[in-house]
């Protein structure tokens, strides 16, 4: 999987990765010491991979994204936000709001931070 400072298009890619079944890909996307917060718990890199494993080995996935919203933090830090939807077993039928912190480190772009976050009903 190949990533570029676009990073909508970055977090487009790792879930087209998901759907492949790619996790190796997923994980080449991640630093050493990336932290994921979900509705499931927090996990280091190797724990975000094994999810991931699991995830895609449920079944078939597909996921829809929109809303996408960048903030720059700086030159070598930004924040990506969207909404997820799916219709994958166990998927929240409202959906979840990802973020994604991307760090530049060398000239490339990978995800240090993500959390994504169930929709619940009535919120914004």
């Amino acid at each position: 999987m190949t990533l570029t400072s676009d990073l909508e298009a970055n977090e487009k890619a790792i879930w087209d990765a998901f759907e492949k079944k790619n996790v190796a890909g997923f994980e080449s996307a991640l630093i050493d010491d990336a932290v994921e917060v979900e509705p499931e718990g927090m996990f280091d890199k190797k724990g975000s991979v094994e999810v991931v494993t699991q995830m895609v080995n449920a079944g078939p996935f597909k996921a829809t994204m929109s809303d996408f919203k960048t903030v720059t933090l700086d030159a070598d830090a930004k924040v990506v936000t969207y909404t997820v939807k799916s219709a994958m077993k166990g998927f929240p039928a409202a959906g979840q709001r990802h973020s994604t912190v991307w760090v530049n480190r060398g000239g490339k772009w990978m995800a240090a931070y993500h959390q994504g976050t169930t929709v619940m009903k009535g919120a914004m």
